[in-house]
């Protein structure tokens, strides 16, 4: 995998286009980066819920509060990122070219690549950082005995940040496992995403 640095993302003119087949089939999906953040804040909301009901089977009788939040563990998993966007990057096979962008207008970094990939891959991909990131960090808080040391709050907070962050994720999973057939191959062209039978 070639990871090529492309830097601010303004327009989806910026993004290559490939010569897809005929067959290929667009993804009902969202047509710009202002509505992908709409609709990833719905996918947002259920994941919110089941982390609350988790962490609140966890706290007891106690019931969550304030204090187990840690901003530093908040701060941390916005430096997070980048790795989010690498351990994305890492996932494409070893002959794509991956472009890294960020856009501080939509709050967003993304990598792009026009590399053809098949659902099963697409899928492993693209939830690859927030199992990383977000749910192994959420499964040691659940096994740690004291919940109120600085160290669980911390990672608490940083694994519930990334798990969230992971909406436009859960969104890309959604339409694969559900637009997609299972031997189809996925690819991006532009801004949008296309499947077709090989």
């Amino acid at each position: 995998m070639k990871l090529v640095w492309k830097g601010k993302f303004t327009n989806i003119s910026q993004l290559s286009k490939v010569e897809l087949p005929e067959n290929a089939v667009k993804f009902k999906e969202p047509g710009n980066l202002g509505m992908v953040n709409i609709v990833a804040i719905l996918y947002a909301i259920p994941v919110c819920i089941i982390l609350s009901l988790i962490v609140n089977v966890k706290v007891g009788d106690e019931g969550f509060h304030i204090g187990y939040i840690s901003p530093l563990g908040i701060w941390l998993s916005f430096l997070a990122i980048v790795p989010h966007e690498l351990l994305h990057a890492v996932m494409f096979t070893k002959d794509s070219t991956v472009e890294f962008w960020y856009s501080i207008k939509s709050l967003i970094a993304f990598v792009f690549s026009s590399s053809p990939m098949s659902k099963r891959r697409f899928i492993i991909m693209s939830l690859f950082p927030n199992i990383i990131l977000g749910l192994v960090p959420f499964i040691v808080w659940l096994m740690l005995p004291d919940i109120t040391t600085l160290g669980s709050r911390l990672l608490l907070s940083f694994s519930v940040m990334n798990l969230l962050a992971g909406a436009g994720d859960y969104m890309n999973v959604i339409n694969a496992a559900i637009q997609m057939p299972k031997e189809a191959i996925t690819r991006l062209s532009g801004f949008h995403s296309y499947w077709y039978l090989p």
